[in-house]
C-alpha cells in the first residue's frame, strides 16, 4: 500500500489522470463511510470506533482529491479535521425529532455583537434557538474550553 494518503487513494481507486482532474467523477468517488476513510487514512481502531458512531449523525462526504491534500499522519491537520465529523460536535448537537441534528456553528461574520443592525446569521440562529447574548458567549466560551482540554488537542497555541 502506498505510503501516502493520496498513493493510496490512486491504488485503491485506480484513476486516470482525466477522471482524477474531473470533478464529476471526483464527486461520484467520495469518501462517505469510515471503511472507505480507514482504507487510505491509518486510523487508531478507538478512532474507528468514534467516527463510526458519530458518523450517523455527521455522515461523511470527502472527494479524493481533497482528501489527498492531508498530511498523513498529522491527526491534526487542518484539512482532516475539517474533513471528518468530531464525536464532540455530536455530543453538543440538539438532535430534532426528525432525526436531524440542529447544530450553531460559530461563524467569524462581523455582527456577532448585541445591538448592531446587522448581526450575523450565528446571532440570528442562537436568539432563534432561544439564547440570549450571554448565554450565546458562555456556550461558545464552554465548547471552546472543552475542546482545549480534550486530549486530542494540541498543545499548539497553548505556550507549551
Amino acid at each position: 500500500m502506498g505510503s501516502t494518503i493520496r498513493e493510496r487513494l490512486l491504488e485503491v481507486l485506480r484513476p486516470t489522470p482525466e477522471q482524477w482532474a474531473d470533478w464529476k467523477w471526483q464527486f461520484r468517488h467520495r469518501i462517505t463511510t469510515v471503511a472507505a476513510l480507514a482504507r487510505v487514512v491509518p486510523l487508531e481502531p478507538e478512532t474507528v470506533r468514534r467516527l463510526e458512531a458519530v458518523a450517523v449523525a455527521f455522515p461523511l462526504s470527502i472527494t479524493p482529491y481533497y482528501l489527498a491534500l492531508v498530511v498523513d499522519g498529522d491527526g491534526q491537520d487542518p484539512i482532516l479535521l475539517q474533513s471528518i465529523p468530531d464525536v464532540r460536535e455530536a455530543e453538543l448537537a440538539e438532535i430534532g425529532a426528525d432525526g436531524r441534528p440542529a447544530v450553531l456553528d460559530v461563524n467569524p461574520l462581523p455582527g456577532i455583537m448585541p445591538g448592531v443592525g446587522d448581526i450575523s446569521c450565528f446571532t440570528r440562529s442562537a436568539f432563534a434557538a432561544g439564547l440570549d447574548y450571554a448565554a450565546m458567549i458562555r456556550r461558545i466560551v464552554a465548547t471552546a474550553l472543552a475542546r482545549y482540554e480534550s486530549p486530542s488537542f494540541s498543545s499548539y497555541g497553548r505556550g507549551e
